[in-house]
């Protein structure tokens, strides 16, 4: 049995499932309990009552307000890092001197590229998985699949529409983009349009041998809004909800008109709430066998890489 902790008992944690029996769990400790080889002996967060309140709820052993007493006390075999950005690398480096076999990271994987280097540079001998969750969505994997395979000939002009910010869910995306189609061989700041701490942009990917991306950033909508356009030379596909559908579209005789024109085959779920569960059940094989995460750390800096781009850009142009 693999003995799983959580640092961070906020939403990705566990909060995201109302029901911690849940069958098609949304959240770290969820992922954890439905798996049958692994339990979760411990959790951590800087508020000892959240701490406490979240182990009550999920029925674990030990709680701490201290990762370094956690580390010391329960040698886990997987971490789950699920506090704010900001406190990743420093967990993340913890865990690397403690030597836990595996580390479950969300994204983006640190607040600033450079922290996000020192944590590539630390982890040697550690397994790491970075929660872009797609990569573990069944449907997607099946058009990544397709898409590899030319079902819909030569990707050609794709754009992608997102809210938040480029960490928030452009990284997302890029991550998307990346896992499709390869590294980008050009990135393009078009229009920064919005400012804070996580500030959005319109871009563009260009990969070689493969489609242009455009990224829009969508301002002033208070909903989480993804969705994926890419059209290419014998059809079409969609990706809609976040990615929880699908839309594929071949090319035909028009009826009435004597030309080609993509026709729609319909939408098709993705089954994008097993992610979690994917995500772990990944990890413990790659435990077992000494196998690559499907998202792995590289992934996580890379997206960092692209987005540090775009802001130095950005940086640039707004001054």
């Amino acid at each position: 049995m693999l003995r799983a902790a959580i640092v961070g008992c906020g939403r990705i944690a566990g909060d995201w499932d109302r029901v911690a029996t849940s069958v098609r769990p949304l959240t770290h400790a969820g992922a954890y309990r439905a798996h049958p080889d692994v339990e979760i002996v411990a959790v951590t967060d800087r508020d000892p009552a959240r701490a406490r309140e979240f182990a009550r709820r999920w029925g674990v052993p030990a709680w701490y307000s201290e990762l370094s007493d956690l580390l010391d006390r329960e040698a886990p075999d997987v971490l789950s890092l699920c506090q704010p950005p900001e406190a990743r690398p420093d967990a993340f480096l913890a865990a690397c001197r403690a030597r836990v076999p595996a580390v479950f990271c969300e994204k983006p994987v640190a607040a600033t590229l450079e922290d996000a280097v020192r944590m590539r540079g630390a982890a040697a001998g550690v397994l790491v998985a970075v929660n872009f969750l797609r990569r573990w969505n069944p449907g997607l994997r099946q058009l990544r699949q397709e898409v590899v395979a030319g079902r819909f000939g030569r990707p050609v002009r794709g754009i992608v529409r997102y809210t938040k910010g480029l960490l928030g869910n452009g990284s997302h995306m890029i991550d998307l983009a990346r896992w499709f189609f390869g590294e980008p061989e050009k990135v393009e700041l078009i229009a920064p349009v919005a400012s804070g701490d996580d500030p959005g942009a319109d871009f563009r990917l260009t990969f070689e041998n493969g489609p242009e991306i455009m990224f829009q950033h969508v301002p002033g909508v208070s909903y989480v809004f993804i969705d994926v356009d890419v059209v290419c030379t014998e059809g079409r596909f969609v990706v809609e909800q976040r990615g929880q559908f699908v839309r594929r579209f071949h090319t035909a005789t028009d009826p009435v008109y004597p030309f080609e024109v993509t026709v729609p085959d319909g939408a098709d779920p993705t089954d994008w709430d097993l992610c979690l569960t994917n995500a772990v059940a990944d990890l413990v094989g790659c435990l077992r066998s000494g196998a690559t995460p499907q998202c792995r750390l590289e992934d996580g800096v890379r997206a960092m890489e692209i987005s540090d781009e775009l802001m130095a850009i950005r940086g640039r142009v707004v001054q």
